[in-house]
């Protein structure tokens, strides 16, 4: 189990030693009562997490009798965070604010009028900051012991966020580093169910509409390539493929597209193409084994395989459960959930889709560029275009009409709608596959206590991204620039608190100290990190040579444990729903409090992931797998520190707005049509001119790249 997270061990090891060492001599002064305005907003579902209860059923833990939380109390651990510093917590944070961006961008129009505390992106924070309107941390490291000896211990880390001005204006989110963040996840028994079957004989004999918008993203006719993959014991072997045909053309040219039709073709372009000689245990393997060598139309073509037989997929489920099922699916429909189909464009090879910064990305000359423009753009446009292509095939659902929001539950629980008029017995659907995170796509709320209960068969694990000819030389392998590290979440001090006392800004810089202090078992960053001490068990364990608490065995943890019963086994909005726990600010979460509670889908998934990473096959950008991919492998910084000529450069870039959360919904159903509301291929592009990228928008981002590495 440990291996599971032994990538990170020594890159965390010195974020660890500092936050175990004794604070310095400076102590904050707690003595005075100070009022603090919080506005913590993170939304996710419709729901928004804060520093108070927000659920409309009260909150009754186990672990406190006699103790009720209802809408609008302050949730654990800032209430004993409030009783340690002597601090009254004001939750500003209001549900009109559809997400985090939202509540930023009226705060910031309002000046941060009595706001003393907020978060919001390291950028937004960032470039608020060189405009005055936030307070520098540089000027206060004196009255910051934990940050100061954080930033001492990883340099780096400070550099990486000094804006353009020199000033430092927020504390990050870090959430692990060198891990995949971002991963395919499949139902690998329906891949087991198509490739690993005896024969045919029980797929659907109805008549498929295969669809014809998918344009082939590896070459037509013939290819043969090797690929370097894993064996399950971190050894490599290399597979050899050699294809007649492109499987896209193979199913295209079935002549009656049955189900068994369409199967028959595709297992014998398995056959043929992957020859004998090719060193898996079972066919399926190629697709969901450590060692797996797919390439991207192979993954579209099982995926066309697996909508063409839902009667035989669905054979074990109990009638009138499921109706239909689907195939690659967002984990809602809003435009920050939709971003992930987004970053999932890497499996068209397409640079800075999953960049921790906007589209950016680190070109084999060293460069930094945007994938969304420049000699990048017509290869965005086309793998945009082919996104919706999927739509226009069937093979991602048109999720505008989807009467839900959290998509991700209905289709891996199975759960049906709500009944309406227009559909008074409605049936559950099941999906095949998303790109997301493993842990909460993983929960036991979703498999065992959700879709496992209609098919006991049910296995939902993360799978290797498909193979790429990356650098265009016909070399295919697997790479991700989804990297876990400094996350995007941050906070900061809004300098309206500067009309304030000198005791409010100096309570402020406490608080946002504190959550690095790690030293103690009631240190804030302990209390934030795992919740007070009453959702503990008690013991602490040694995870890689860290302090690691755990939580209350019974009360938290295991099927009847709170995480499992009040969040449908998703830890994260167990901690921010009920605790107030591990909130997108600054602060260090320990993976060891992800490994308390992933399920078994969860660990076979990321140690499928892990044992390809470690043994180089799967290549992560900033990773040390991939030092000999040179600047191709380097990582962006996830802020850049832009100065007020760059921000303004920026700002005036208005191509970004059309890849903006809000847009990203009907750029995914429609493409660059110049239809319904998006722009065309052409406009784009001219829209580039227009705006001179070149000379504004790039070289301000160049610039600040340059800047950041000294």
């Amino acid at each position: 189990m440990k291996k599971i997270f032994s990538l990170i061990a020594l890159a965390l090891a010195s974020v660890a030693l500092v936050a175990c060492q004794p604070p310095a001599e400076y102590k904050p002064d707690f003595s005075q009562e100070v009022d603090l305005n919080v506005a913590i907003n993170y939304t996710t579902s419709g729901q928004l997490f804060s520093i108070s209860y927000q659920r409309e059923n009260s909150y009754s833990p186990l672990m406190k009798p006699g103790k009720t939380y209802v809408k609008g109390d302050l949730l654990p651990v800032w209430e004993k965070i409030g009783e340690l510093t002597n601090t009254n917590f004001h939750d500003r944070a209001v549900v009109s604010d559809e997400n985090t961006n939202a509540q930023f961008t009226r705060l910031l129009d309002d000046g941060f009028e009595d706001i003393d505390l907020v978060n919001g992106t390291g950028a937004l924070i960032g470039d608020a900051g060189v405009s005055g309107s936030f307070v520098d941390l540089n000027d206060h490291l004196d009255k910051m012991p934990n940050i100061s000896a954080f930033f001492e211990a990883n340099p780096s880390v400070k550099q990486s966020l000094t804006s353009g001005d020199g000033g430092v204006y927020f504390t990050p989110y870090f959430d692990g580093i060198n891990e995949l963040e971002h991963m395919f996840l499949a139902r690998l028994d329906w891949v087991k169910d198509i490739l690993d079957a005896a024969n045919t004989d029980a797929f659907d004999s109805n008549v498929y509409a295969l669809g014809t918008n998918y344009q082939k993203e590896t070459p037509a006719g013939s290819l043969s390539y090797s690929v370097k993959v894993a064996n399950a014991d971190g050894t490599t072997r290399t597979v050899q493929k050699s294809r007649t045909s492109n499987v896209i053309d193979v199913l295209r040219g079935v002549s009656v597209k049955s189900g068994k039709n369409l199967a028959d073709a595709f297992r014998g372009y398995i056959t043929q193409t992957y020859g004998s000689n090719h060193g898996y245990a079972k066919l399926s393997d190629i697709f969901v084994g450590a060692d797996a060598s797919y390439d991207v139309d192979e993954l579209v073509a099982l995926m066309y395989v697996i909508d063409a037989n839902p009667q035989y997929i669905l054979r074990q489920v109990p009638q009138g459960t499921i109706g239909s099922i689907e195939m690659y699916f967002p984990r809602e429909k809003s435009g920050s959930r939709v971003r992930q189909m987004f970053r999932g464009l890497e499996m068209f090879g397409l640079r800075g889709a999953s960049s921790r910064n906007e589209w950016l990305y680190i070109d084999e000359d060293g460069e930094i560029n945007d994938s969304r423009a420049g000699d990048s753009v017509d290869k965005f446009i086309s793998s945009v275009n082919n996104l919706s292509n999927l739509v226009k095939d069937g093979l991602i659902p048109n999720v505008s009409g989807f009467t839900t929001t959290n998509l991700r539950q209905e289709l891996l629980s199975g759960a049906a709608p709500k009944a309406d008029e227009n559909n008074p017995n409605p049936t559950g659907r099941f999906g095949f596959l998303t790109y997301d995170y493993n842990a909460s796509s993983t929960t036991t709320g979703l498999i065992e206590n959700g879709g496992k209960l209609l098919d006991s068969d049910m296995e939902f694990q993360a799978i290797l991204p498909p193979v790429v000819d990356w650098m265009g030389n016909g070399e295919y392998f697997h790479f991700s620039e989804s990297n876990r590290s400094v996350k995007n979440e941050a906070w900061g001090i809004p300098s309206s608190i500067l009309e304030k006392g000198p005791e409010v800004l100096d309570r402020a810089l406490a608080i946002v100290d504190g959550l690095y202090d790690y030293s103690t078992a009631d240190s804030l960053g302990n209390i934030h990190l795992y919740g007070p001490s009453e959702w503990r068990s008690g013991d602490v364990l040694d995870y890689n040579g860290e302090a690691v608490y755990e939580l209350h065995k019974t009360q938290v943890l295991g099927p009847n444990g709170e995480i499992n019963t009040l969040a449908n086994g998703n830890h994260i909005n167990y901690l921010r729903w009920y605790i107030g726990a591990t909130m997108p600010i600054g602060h260090v979460r320990s993976l060891g409090l992800e490994y308390q509670t992933l399920t078994k889908d969860g660990i076979d998934g990321i140690e499928r992931i892990n044992t390809a990473v470690q043994a180089g096959v799967l290549k992560i950008a900033g990773h040390q797998n991939a030092a000999d991919l040179g600047n191709f492998g380097k990582l962006v910084p996830t802020f850049l520190p832009y100065n007020a000529l760059e921000i303004d450069a920026r700002a005036n870039s208005t191509f970004r707005n059309h890849t903006a959360d809000g847009v990203l919904l009907a750029l995914m159903n429609n493409g660059f049509s110049g239809t319904n509301d998006v722009i065309s291929a052409t406009a784009y592009k001219q829209l580039l001119v227009t705006e001179q990228y070149q000379t504004s928008y790039l070289a301000a981002v160049q610039a600040a790249y340059a800047r950041s590495q000294g």
